[in-house]
């Protein structure tokens, strides 16, 4: 359309240009907003709490995990309260719930979830 055709619908060019910068505005921000809500990062970081919640999911097909009274949630390899010779990252005798951990853990997806997978991962029941 020529400025002619849309004068004569009532529309002019800066209501067009403006509606394509809002637009265009729009994607970039749903774009930065998926980014950062899907950053996964191979730095260790270090996550502490009380412990709320265990789960041994994994020994019936499941997740085994460790989620904190803050919604942090630690994905383990292993079995939490269980005896696993596979859970080289943590004395699972000192893990219970109400139980106070320091860790150094890497993020494992979008959200508060987190994993032992680094070298220097761990978890100290304190």
């Amino acid at each position: 359309m020529n400025n002619k055709q849309l004068a004569e619908k009532g529309i002019s060019k800066n209501v067009v240009i403006l509606g394509l910068v809002v637009l265009l505005a729009l994607m970039v921000g749903i774009y930065l907003f998926a980014k950062i809500n899907t950053a996964v990062s191979t730095e260790p970081v270090s996550a502490n709490g009380k412990v709320a919640k265990l789960s041994d999911g994994c020994s019936s097909g499941g997740t085994c995990s460790i989620t904190l009274e803050n919604n942090t949630t630690i994905i383990t390899s292993c079995a939490v309260t269980l005896s696993d010779p596979k859970c080289k990252n943590y004395d699972q005798t000192k893990l219970s719930i109400g139980s106070q951990i320091e860790s150094t853990v890497v993020k494992a997806s979008a959200g508060d979830y987190y994993n032992l997978d680094c070298d220097i991962c761990t978890i100290q029941v304190k």
